[in-house]
């Protein structure tokens, strides 16, 4: 595994605190359930970056990519 690496965000002190408040009685860190968080949201949504979608619906471009029609071709 690579190194760790800090990853260092703003949030509201109010949210902040009741983040950490509820972490601890949880017994947990909130660096744990940030770390939770991520690799459950990579899991979800990271497929869809790594691996191009080859078989999804023409997109509009095909409207625009299109073999010409015999009026054009008798120019």
């Amino acid at each position: 595994m690579s190194e760790d690496i800090g990853l260092r965000i703003r949030v509201d002190d109010k949210l902040r605190h009741e983040f950490i408040e509820i972490c601890k009685a949880r017994d947990t860190t909130a660096a744990q359930v940030l770390r939770a968080f991520m690799r459950s949201y990579v899991e979800e949504h990271g497929e869809r970056i790594r691996q191009p979608r080859l078989f999804e619906a023409p997109s509009s471009l095909d409207s625009v990519i299109r073999e010409p029609t015999n009026a054009e071709n008798n120019r």
